[in-house]
């Protein structure tokens, strides 16, 4: 859906727009996708691996993000800060071409790797580009107990971990002296451990000590 996407000076990218809705339809499969931090399954599941290998390609090519959001978790297929969630109809990626000339999209997939190439105009391409990580420190996060009477097993854990907050900074330099930085802030909530039980814990224990 974005290979081939030509994009003339000062045009903006859309990657929903690009895309359209993923659906079933459109031959997207069903595969896991996070909604309010919950783990479901839906047709195009896994479609942020795409925007993230792109949003990575768009940092190293020196032009402007103008719409990114981190997921809810750092993404285990990039360093943490890189990544770039989207959601149709909430959330998007989006850039702009602010350079002298048309650039070209070019994607390719294979098994295990999908690849996103920038190609333009040598004049517009950076002599250095890198990605670099400005700052990263873990949030913790607690236990919470709760009962749940119709529960039938008599305790369940769901783990939690740890949220993180991070920033990485995009910084392009040409050949003319032109420097290009820009930061992007993320943070990623902690998830607390929930251990649930089918009767109050402080009772169940008071009941036994009476039956011995």
């Amino acid at each position: 859906a974005i290979d081939g996407r030509i994009l003339k000076p000062g045009e903006e990218f859309s990657f929903n727009l690009a895309t359209g809705n993923r659906t079933k339809e459109k031959g997207y499969q069903p595969a896991g996708a996070y909604r309010n931090g919950v783990l479901i399954e839906e047709p195009g599941g896994g479609v942020c691996q795409v925007s993230t290998t792109l949003f990575n390609a768009v940092l190293l090519s020196g032009m402007e993000v103008t719409e990114r959001s981190p997921h809810f978790s750092p993404a285990s297929y990039v360093p943490i800060g890189q990544d770039a969630t989207v959601s149709y109809g909430d959330l998007d990626f989006q850039f702009i071409n602010n350079f002298k000339n048309p650039v070209y999209i070019y994607t390719k997939y294979e098994p295990g790797a999908v690849t996103c190439w920038i190609i333009g105009a040598r004049e517009d391409k950076p002599e250095e580009s890198r990605v670099l990580l400005e700052y990263s420190g873990a949030i913790g996060f607690n236990t919470q107990e709760k009962v749940d009477p119709v529960q039938t097993e008599e305790k369940t854990v769901e783990y939690g971990h740890e949220g993180y907050n991070a920033g990485i900074l995009q910084y392009a330099r040409w050949a003319d002296g032109r420097v290009y930085e820009r930061s992007f802030p993320s943070y990623y909530d902690p998830v607390d451990t929930v251990i649930t039980y089918n009767k109050d814990p402080k009772k169940a224990e008071a009941e036994k000590k009476a039956a011995a």
